[in-house]
């Protein structure tokens, strides 16, 4: 072998190697911004004392911890969620969880779950088990009522299932139809016992979850407040 290919052998070997470092230095600059970013993240969670888990094995029961037996939940039995946020109660605001669930083939949606707490007067929130859904896909029962959140407007009709007709039309009163309006994106909520999940179409970015769960949180407050004197045993 002639010097010259020893040479030309050599260039290749140090253009091949610098790509290579190249790349490798690309992926761990990448790596470590993405890591960086999760951190500060979390630490922002942490500093409002929330507690986060990457994934949870039951939807409903990280949800519903200590709810009644449900027969609407929108979610299937075994379906599990990731992403699991929760907040302790704070004085002025609701104790709340949330997490996302990935259906096969469809798109991601947010589950956040409020659970209200005892009034200063000892009595406790008991809403009947009401499930209100606009996406189809939610509902598994052809039987269902409709309504709309918004009297004499055009839109979606809302399938409303329930046990309790009576009961869950108390309960969705035109004060607490207006609420559950002024949410961006719903697709559904749910009621039982002490509890109001509101389930909503996920488009937002994970970087943007915070803000998403400030005005959700400030969202179910107003729901609270609107529940009728009835449910309050």
């Amino acid at each position: 072998m002639q010097i010259r290919d020893y040479i030309v052998y050599g260039l290749l070997i140090l253009i091949i190697g610098g790509v290579l470092a190249w790349a490798a230095i690309q992926m761990m600059g990448k790596t470590k911004g993405e890591w960086n970013e999760e951190t500060r993240r979390l630490a922002r969670y942490r500093a409002k004392h929330w507690s986060y888990k990457e994934k949870v094995a039951s939807l409903k029961s990280y949800l519903l911890p200590s709810a009644p037996d449900t027969h609407f939940w929108p979610a299937l039995a075994n379906a599990q969620g990731k992403s699991a946020l929760a907040s302790k109660r704070i004085e002025g605001k609701v104790a709340w969880r949330s997490a996302i669930e990935q259906p096969l083939g469809e798109a991601p949606r947010l589950y956040f779950t409020a659970e209200f707490p005892m009034l200063s007067n000892g009595k406790e929130a008991a809403m009947p088990e009401v499930l209100l859904t606009r996406s189809a896909a939610l509902s598994t029962q052809s039987e269902a009522q409709t309504l709309s959140l918004k009297d004499g407007q055009a839109e979606p009709q809302w399938q409303l299932r329930t046990s309790e007709p009576d009961a869950a039309a108390e309960l969705l009163n035109a004060n607490m139809r207006d609420a559950l309006a002024t949410i961006t994106d719903l697709i559904g909520a749910h009621f039982v016992g002490q509890y109001a999940t509101i389930l909503v179409a996920y488009t937002t970015q994970e970087e943007d979850r915070e803000a998403l769960m400030d005005q959700l949180g400030t969202q179910a407050l107003q729901l609270g407040k609107v529940i009728p004197e009835r449910f309050w045993v």
